[in-house]
Formats: structure tokens, sequence, C-alpha cells
């Protein structure tokens, strides 16, 4: 009945796409046939199977990166490494930013007629000073963590049952599914989830990569992981619900938060969090319409859905066409270092790389194009090597 219901809420899915992208219905498995597909599934309680096909952002980082070019194709200024460190306000009224070139150390003030604050995690500490609103006693963000290991666990992706219970998992509240998923060589196991103070998160992302492991394993213990297998820890944060809407104050958000914080004393401010990409380009439009309506300018609709994004394609670490693909991305997408290359920009940096020749090859061919000398190379092939090995998120400001 859910894959009916599943397949019957999403009868337009495939509307327009090439045969090649189109969503297949789902149906029901035997026992031996997820086996089949799954052998780990084998000696566990399960006793059958469901298959269902879904669409899957394979690199949300080049995602991200084509909404920034397709504003900066229609108009807008873009930067890259600026840190925004307090909004300018005069008489009630927020006039613009100001901000920090990360790269120069430059001080920027950036003047506007609104600003719309859209800093993920940060949202609220750029908004305290403005709002006086300071964070309350409950936790208002969780912290997210995937595993990749350096190997294929499955031709397909697998959800299974955890075992855990709201004791130890009291995000969500126990018995939430696990799911792993092929890409190229390597295998994506996730989600973990724990409330969030905000504060160093490396214990916390260790503590949850040894949770996650120790999940797969009691769900399924065929799969008999260990800390070997991970070849990086993916990690970030997410919106709580934190008693801004109904629920467990500490279970993940389901509404994104799009606010006019006129009513804090601060007009032409506008914030938004978000909590999915499936929604974000319908609650970004909306934001937009919002401060249109403020500023009282004419409304010329809007036509993101049916826009097509700039550059969302990838090229792969052995394509021919890369090192044409590394000057772009420095020349057209802001690169300014290695790193920016290796896990930003390319595909260089996929798992289970990146591999050492080829990151030398790109910094050859960056190093030409930003006037690096061959100590310069050096240290940003280090840095890749190091960024790499270590499980924590990229600094906030290199997301982009």
């Amino acid at each position: 009945a859910a894959l009916a219901l599943n397949d019957l809420g999403s009868l337009g899915r495939n509307r327009g796409l090439d045969p090649t992208h189109r969503i297949p219905p789902g149906r029901m498995l035997s026992l031996s046939d997820a086996v089949e597909l799954f052998p780990p599934l084998a000696g566990t309680a399960a006793d059958g199977g469901a298959l269902w096909h879904d669409a899957r952002i394979r690199r949300p980082e080049r995602l991200t990166l084509s909404f920034v070019r397709s504003a900066a194709e229609r108009g807008a200024a873009v930067a890259n490494y600026v840190e925004v460190e307090r909004l300018l306000t005069t008489g009630g009224e927020v006039q613009g930013v100001q901000a920090t070139d990360r790269r120069s150390g430059l001080g920027l003030e950036l003047r506007a007629r609104a600003v719309a604050v859209a800093a993920g995690p940060w949202t609220g500490t750029l908004l305290a000073d403005v709002t006086g609103h300071r964070r309350g006693p409950l936790p208002a963000q969780a912290l997210a963590l995937n595993l990749v290991l350096g190997r294929q666990l499955a031709q397909v992706a697998v959800g299974v049952r955890a075992l855990s219970g709201p004791a130890d998992d009291p995000v969500i509240g126990g018995r939430r599914f696990l799911f792993l998923a092929p890409q190229d060589n390597a295998t994506l196991l996730g989600t973990w989830y724990a409330e969030d103070d905000g504060s160093d998160p490396r214990a916390l992302v260790a503590r949850g990569a040894l949770a996650l492991l120790a999940e797969f394993n009691a769900a399924c213990p065929g799969l008999d992981l260990s800390p070997g297998d991970v070849a990086r820890v993916q990690w970030g944060r997410l919106p709580l619900k934190a008693g801004l809407e109904p629920g467990r104050p500490n279970a993940l958000a389901d509404r994104a938060r799009v606010q006019d914080h006129a009513a804090d004393g601060a007009r032409h401010l506008f914030s938004m969090e978000g909590v999915k990409y499936t929604t974000a380009r319908r609650v970004a439009a909306g934001l937009v319409d919002r401060v249109v309506r403020d500023l009282g300018l004419a409304d010329p609709g809007c036509r993101t859905a049916e826009t097509a994004l700039v550059s969302a394609y990838d090229v792969p670490a052995a394509d021919p066409r890369l090192e044409a693909r590394i000057r772009e991305a420095v020349r057209d997408e802001m690169a300014l270092t290695l790193a920016d290359l290796v896990f930003r920009r390319t595909g260089l940096g996929e798992p289970p790389g990146p591999d050492r020749e080829a990151v030398t090859a790109a910094a050859r061919i960056a190093g030409a194009e930003l006037g690096w000398d061959a100590a310069r190379q050096a240290a940003e092939i280090e840095d890749v090597v190091r960024q790499a090995r270590e499980p924590v998120a990229a600094p906030w400001e290199a997301v982009v």
C-alpha cells in the first residue's frame, strides 16, 4: 500500500524527463530476492523487502555552486571567502553588512536596501545583535553525520531499520531507517544525529562515527564494518524544532523558516533556514517575494521553476576534459585553493581518493593559473592530503 501511495502521489515525476532519468514504480521483494540484491540481509530478522526508485544528488557541492553561477549569470554580484561579521543598522533599519575578505584581511562595508540572511547554523548568531534574540535553553541544532566507506557494499541503495531505541537516538526517537548507497567505488552510510550545542564538534563527530558503524553492524551483522573501512566522515548541522513548531523540541525541524524581522526592530531584515533540498527553490522564491513586497518593487514574477541551472555537471577524475575543467573552475568559479578544486569543484576528491598523482597534476594546472611557485604547490597538495584524512567538515568559509 505504501509503494502504491508513493507512486500515486508522484504521478507526474517523469513528465518531461529524458528516458534515462525516468523513475519506475516500486514493487515488493521476497526474502530471497532481497538477499540476492543485498547478501548481508541473510540471517537477520528480515522476511522480505521493497524496491523503489528515487532521484539522488550525487554532488551537492556542485549543485550549490550551480545555484551561485546561475545567479551570477543573471546579474548577481557574488563573492567567495567573504565573512559577514555584523549587520549595519540605522534608526531601526538594516542597511547592509560589515564583512571581511578572509584571503586579504580587507574590511568591507556592503550597503543594501534589504538584507536576507541564509547562513545555515550561523543565522542565529548573525541576527542576535540586531534582533536581541539570543539562543534559548533548548538546543537549536542537530549534528548530522554520514560515513564514506572506501569500497562498495552493494550495487543498489539499501535501507534497514536501526535497533536503537529513543535513549540512544533522541533526535529521531529510535528505530530510524539506516541507508547505504553506492557511489562509484565507495559507499555512503547514513545518518546519525545528535543534539548539538554549537561547541567544538570533534568529540561528537568521533562518537557519532563509531555509533553509526555499530548501528549498521547490529542491524546487519554480516556487514562486519570497522573503523578501518571509513575513508571519510561527512557532517553538518540541521535545525531542530526547538519549540518553534509542534512536536518534540529536540526533533528535526519539518518546515523551513522564513522570517521578516521588522517586529524585532529591524526593518528590511529577513532570514531563512531551510530543511531539505527538495523544497529549497520554492522557499527561496517565497523569501524573494517577501523582499520585493517589502521594498515596494514591481514583481516581474519568479521563473526559477522553469530555468535550467548553469554548469551542474561534473567531470570524473579520469576524464580527459579534467584539465579544462580545472582551468574553468579557477577562471569562472572562484576556486582559490587546491582544496577548492579537489573537494568542491571536481570529482578529484571522490573516495577512496584523492589520488596523489592526480592532485599533483591539478596543483600544476592551478598553479599556472594562479601564479603558484613550487613551494606553494607543495603546500597546497599537503593541505588536500590533510583534509582528506581528517574526519571533519571543511571550514565554513570554504564551502563555496
